[in-house]
């Protein structure tokens, strides 16, 4: 039970094509076999081309194979179709395709802590016309969400609990550290046929969201206490009383009356290294 002989017939040898189209270009072989018991699997592939192979004339790529009958049972007629795939899309094995990405950005809303009033790139803190610090504006930021979709053999089952809500403590893509969040990562189990082979795998997604003003948490050094000869001590005010106002402090210590206060800032997320673990983001 074996292939004897196999030629490409021209039969249906054409060339079609619309503007704004892929070309439709079929090859048709004809192969003749020893017995009619002759696996079809390897009929379709006497011919030697398997999926994603290129025509060799025009740039589309096998997507299809039919091998079928026409009732003489030691002859049989495989025709391969072919059309155009993106490059991400040229791989046999869904783990060698390589991934797709897609941008989007958008605004979102956050705290107002500083501003550019006078036109330089510098930023200022916002205060009153006193130098006191003023809470509670809010302003604009600008978020660029990056989607990873790919697949890959197994799912990154740890790497999903230790990324998910992180962010990257390395430089990634060109993107400073700390700018960069993991929004989400997930995974779902897909399965191919592969000459005639079930193929499993997962299909992942990924979403980053890059802000150029990072993801730590910032709020005023103030407060009512401030420490003294390595003790925390209530400041007082002129009448030797607590202060009911919390005060501008600088490394823990009260400022001089009338100065504004310094910015604190806080890493709230965990913070791994995104490169080894992220596809870094293609070239335009």
């Amino acid at each position: 039970m074996s292939v004897v002989r196999f030629r490409e017939s021209p039969e249906g040898r054409r060339a079609d094509q619309n503007f704004g189209e892929n070309v439709k270009v079929p090859r048709v072989f004809l192969v003749t076999v020893d017995d009619p018991a002759t696996p079809m699997v390897e009929i379709a592939n006497a011919p030697g081309i398997r999926w994603c192979d290129p025509h060799p004339e025009f740039p589309v790529y096998c997507v299809g194979i039919n091998p079928e009958n026409d009732g003489d049972p030691l002859h049989y007629k495989v025709t391969f179709r072919y059309d155009l795939l993106k490059p991400q899309e040229r791989a046999v094995l869904p783990w060698d395709r390589q991934d797709k990405f897609s941008y989007d950005g958008a605004l979102t809303s956050g705290p107002a802590f500083v501003h550019f009033n006078d036109g330089n790139s510098t930023p200022k803190l916002i205060v009153n016309s006193a130098g006191d610090p003023l809470d509670g504006l809010m302003r604009d930021e600008a978020e660029w969400v990056v989607q990873i979709e790919g697949n890959r053999r197994y799912f990154m089952k740890d790497a999903a609990k230790a990324y998910l809500n992180a962010v990257n403590s390395d430089t990634w893509s060109g993107c400073p550290a700390g700018t960069v969040k993991c929004m989400r990562l997930g995974g779902k189990q897909e399965i191919e046929q592969v000459d005639g082979q079930e193929i499993n795998f997962w299909s992942i997604a990924v979403t980053l969201a890059y802000r150029e003003v990072g993801w730590a948490t910032r709020t005023w050094d103030v407060g009512f206490n401030q420490i003294v000869s390595g003790k925390r001590q209530s400041i007082k005010d002129a009448a030797d009383q607590p202060v009911s106002q919390p005060v501008a402090l600088s490394n823990g210590v009260k400022k001089t009356e009338g100065q504004p206060p310094d910015m604190l800032t806080f890493k709230v997320y965990k913070s791994p290294p995104f490169n080894g673990v992220f596809p870094v983001l293609p070239d335009p």
